[in-house]
Order: structure tokens, then sequence, then C-alpha cells
């Protein structure tokens, strides 16, 4: 019986070490299951996270594509806008380049004519001087001749008197 008894403690003992082994292991497999579990959650919220970064990033760059498509809009608009002033500048160059011509050229043709109506005025002048001086001239000839017809006047009127007196007289 006693070998029995150390038989039977032997396999008691032998199996509350197994069960002790199997507790040990059972802990330790909980453990790192538990330890599983959160590597996996945090994996499911890190993949989470990155599929929700994943979005961002994508709308962005569909975002910066559409501002990408805008900006080549606009610059293909303003270089049309730019061709267009260029045009426009090179066409007001050409008529500033053409009205300064005309300016000049009408300047140059007021100059001649500002010169000749100098010349034309002093010609004025000059002939007026010459007709103040015609004029006197005729006056003083009109005076004279009017001194001379009254002359003339007297001559005939004191004829007709002495006529008229030899004809009118009793003797």
């Amino acid at each position: 019986m006693m070998s029995q008894k150390v038989k039977a403690d032997q396999k008691y003992f032998t199996a509350m070490k197994a069960k002790d082994t199997m507790l040990q292991e059972n802990r330790l497999l909980k453990n790192t299951h538990q330890k599983s579990s959160e590597i996996i959650s945090q994996l499911k919220d890190a993949e989470k996270a990155l599929a929700s970064k994943v979005a961002n990033l994508e709308k962005q760059m569909a975002e910066l594509r559409n501002v990408q498509h805008l900006a080549a809009v606009q610059a293909k608009n303003y270089q049309g806008r730019i061709l267009e002033s260029n045009n426009t500048i090179e066409s007001l160059k050409k008529q500033v380049t053409h009205i300064t011509d005309a300016i000049q050229s009408k300047d140059s043709l007021l100059n001649t004519e500002a010169e000749n109506r100098r010349k034309a005025e002093i010609e004025l002048e000059r002939t007026l001087v010459r007709l103040e001086g015609v004029q006197h001239k005729l006056e003083m000839q009109a005076r004279e001749e009017s001194e001379d017809d009254q002359v003339e006047a007297l001559r005939v009127s004191k004829t007709f008197i002495f006529m008229s007196l030899i004809w009118y007289s009793p003797y």
C-alpha cells in the first residue's frame, strides 16, 4: 500500500505539476492572446487611421489636380491676354508714331504758315503805310483842288456878277 500511496502521491504531484505547468502555460497563452488582441486592435486602429489618411490624401490629390487644371486654364487665359495686350501695345505704338509724325508735319506746316503770315503782316503794314501816304497826298491834292475849285468858283461868280451888273445896269 505504501507503494501505491507513493505511486498515488507521485501521480498526484506529477498531475499537480502538470496542472501548474498547464496553468502557467494557460496564463502565458492568455497573456499572449491578450497582447495579440491588443496588437490586433492597435493594428486595426492604425489600419483605419491609415485608410482615413489615404482617403484624405486622395481627396487632396483630387483637389490639387483640380487646382492645377484651373491654374493651367488661367495661365492659358493670361497668356492670351498678354498676347492681346502686346498686340494692342504694338498697335498703339504705331499709332503714337503716326500721330507724332503727323504732329511734326503739322508743326512744320504751322511754322511755315506762321512765317508766311508774319511776312504778309509786315507787307500789309508797309502797304498800309504807303496807303496812308497816298491818302495823305490825295487829301492834300483834294484840298488844293478844292481851293482851286473855290477860287475858280469865286472867279466864275465874280464874272457872273460883273456880267449881271453890265447887263442889268441902266447906263
